[in-house]
C-alpha cells in the first residue's frame, strides 16, 4: 500500500510539473506573438499618421496589461479542463495536449496565431503602401519630413517586420504539426518531425535579439569585436591542445 501511495504521489507530481512547464511555455508564446502584433499595429499608426495616433500610443501600459491578460486567459483554459497539458511525443518536455482536443486547438490557432499574423500582415501592408505613395509625392512634401524622423521610422519598421517574419516562419511548422496531431490518428506524426518543429519554435526566442543587434548600427561593431575575440580564443585553445 505504501509503495502504491508513493507511486501515485510521484505521478501527481509529474503531472503538476508537466502542466506548469506547459503553462509557462504556452503563456510566453502567446505573449510573444501578441506583442509583435501590437508593435506592428503601433508602427502602422505611427508611420501612416493615423488620426489620434499620439493619444493611442500614450496608452502603452494598457496594451501591455491587455496582452498579458489575453495570454493568461488562454494559458489557464487547459488548467480548467478546456484542453490539457501533456508530454511531447519525444517525452522530454510538456506542451498542449494536441490529440483529442481538436476544437480547443483550432480556436487557439485562430485566436493566438492566425489573428496576430493577420494584424501584422495588414499593418505592414499598409505601411509599405504608405511608403510607396509617399515616394510619388512632390519633392516639397518630402522635404517637409525631418530626415532623422524618416530614418528612425524606417529602421523601426525594418526591425519589427524582420522580427515578425522570423517569428511566423519559425512557428509555422509547429502550427502545422499541431493541426496534424489534433486531427490525425494518434502516432501518425513522426516523432522527428515533431521534435524539429518544437526546436524551430523555441529558436524564436534567440532569433529576435539577434535580429535587433544585427540591424542596430551601434551594436554591430561591438558584436564584431565580440565574435572576433571568441574566434581568437578558440584558435588559441586549438593551438594549445595540438602543442
Amino acid at each position: 500500500m505504501g509503495g502504491q501511495g508513493s507511486a501515485e504521489k510521484d505521478d501527481s507530481s509529474k503531472i503538476l510539473f508537466c502542466s506548469a512547464y506547459g503553462f509557462i511555455g504556452f503563456f510566453c508564446g502567446v505573449v510573444s506573438i501578441a506583442s509583435l502584433a501590437a508593435i506592428s499595429y503601433a508602427r502602422y499608426i505611427k508611420v501612416c499618421g493615423v488620426k489620434h495616433a499620439e493619444k493611442i500610443l500614450l496608452h502603452t501600459k494598457f496594451s501591455i496589461v491587455g496582452i498579458y491578460c489575453y495570454a493568461t486567459f488562454w494559458a489557464f483554459l487547459p488548467v480548467f479542463g478546456v484542453g490539457a497539458y501533456g508530454p511531447e511525443p519525444y517525452g522530454t518536455s510538456c506542451t498542449l495536449a494536441w490529440h483529442g482536443h481538436h476544437i480547443f486547438v483550432t480556436f487557439f490557432l485562430i485566436a493566438c496565431v492566425i489573428l496576430p499574423v493577420i494584424v501584422m500582415k495588414v499593418s505592414y501592408g499598409r505601411i509599405l503602401l504608405h511608403i510607396r505613395r509617399s515616394r510619388r509625392r512632390t519633392r516639397r512634401t518630402i522635404m517637409n519630413v525631418k530626415p532623422s524622423m524618416k530614418k528612425r521610422d524606417s529602421y523601426l519598421v525594418k526591425m519589427t517586420l524582420t522580427m515578425c517574419i522570423g517569428f511566423v516562419g519559425l512557428w509555422s511548422p509547429y502550427a502545422v504539426v499541431s493541426l496534424w496531431t489534433a486531427y490525425g490518428c494518434k502516432g501518425e506524426v513522426p516523432v522527428r518531425i515533431t521534435l524539429i518543429a518544437v526546436l524551430f519554435a523555441k529558436l524564436s526566442t534567440v532569433v529576435n535579439p539577434l535580429i535587433y543587434f544585427m540591424l542596430n548600427k551601434k551594436f554591430r561593431p561591438i558584436l564584431k569585436k565580440y565574435f572576433e575575440s571568441i574566434i581568437e580564443r578558440v584558435k588559441c585553445g586549438l593551438l594549445h591542445t595540438t602543442s
